[in-house]
């Protein structure tokens, strides 16, 4: 949010895309976790 106020759309964009990586990352491992 911080970087798209500041029209700062890289910044936004490499946020982006490292969050989508940590929530698969966490995805993956939740689904590895015992029941």
């Amino acid at each position: 949010k911080l970087a798209q106020d500041a029209d700062d759309e890289s910044s936004a964009a490499l946020i982006g895309d490292r969050m989508r990586v940590h929530e698969k990352t966490a995805w993956m491992l939740r689904a590895m976790l015992p029941r």
